[in-house]
């Protein structure tokens, strides 16, 4: 008989819990009901090799108009909550503030360019380790030893030549953090960038994104970190026309972020990874 260890519960960040999110999403669909069964007979205390069987009766059918009707007759906060969470319509045209609302209530990623809404992959548990030790490590770098200003993915930036909103892995702002609005959520002025590349991520991360962050003129350092691979790309800009690339696959080696005036090693960004 297994019994639920509410000992091993603690209260964790927003950031891990979207980590253990994205986790679940990647685990095959079987891994997924047999980690739900065990909840459940934890929670109602159900013996192990008790047999369970859907209630049908707790079901029924109907138009998604008469369930949002039926929604906000019992609770309209509910109701409220419902619409945000439900998917957008990817072939329509919203305005930036119909975006942000709907960001508030989806647990989806999305980007926005001129009215239209693109969907983002969810990360995979070697994106979300490597990005949540980068931001340990760099974020803390950042405010001790530099004028610069860490944000994490939930932060928008505006690429004005796209009229485009994108959530970067890791932002970082050196001296003051400009805004479009008056809720800090629609940054202006990014200086370093860093993407945590995956399968699905890599080929926009690598060409129409970065074509995004050139035309913003703060921004001067990019970084692709291979969730695939020990593989590290920095791009510096030197000037207008000019950037300085430099590629680390030793993981023994450092990468040097300029911005930051630091070295960090290949072995503390990929400490957790499982390739």
């Amino acid at each position: 008989m297994f019994r639920l260890d509410r000992t091993a519960f603690r209260i964790n960040t927003f950031e891990e819990a979207d980590s253990n999110i994205h986790y679940w999403v990647t685990r095959p669909l079987e891994e997924r009901l047999r980690a739900a069964d065990f909840l459940t007979r934890q929670a109602y205390n159900i013996a192990p090799d008790a047999e369970l069987r859907l209630d049908r009766t707790k079901f029924w059918m109907g138009k998604l108009e008469d369930q949002d009707k039926r929604i906000s007759s019992g609770n309209p906060n509910l109701a409220k909550k419902r619409t945000m969470s439900a998917a957008p319509k990817l072939t329509e045209h919203y305005t930036p503030d119909e975006f942000f609302t709907f960001l508030e209530g989806s647990l989806d990623k999305y980007e926005y360019e001129a009215g239209k809404l693109t969907m983002m992959a969810g990360g995979t548990g070697n994106h979300n380790t490597i990005k949540s030790d980068l931001a340990v490590s760099l974020g803390s770098h950042a405010r001790q030893n530099t004028n610069c200003e860490f944000f994490d993915s939930d932060q928008a930036t505006y690429i004005p030549n796209n009229d485009a909103y994108v959530f970067p892995d890791l932002t970082f702002v050196c001296g003051d953090a400009q805004f479009q609005d008056e809720a800090r959520r629609r940054l202006l002025n990014p200086a370093l960038l860093i993407e945590v590349m995956s399968e699905s991520s890599e080929l926009y991360d690598r060409s129409g994104k970065f074509h995004k962050y050139k035309s913003l003129g703060s921004f001067r350092e990019y970084v692709l970190v291979d969730s695939q691979k020990h593989l590290v790309e920095s791009f510096y800009k030197q000037d207008k026309t000019l950037w300085q690339m430099a590629t680390c696959f030793d993981l023994n080696g450092s990468v040097y972020i300029h911005t930051l005036d630091i070295n960090l090693p290949m072995a503390e960004i990929y400490r957790r990874a499982d390739f």
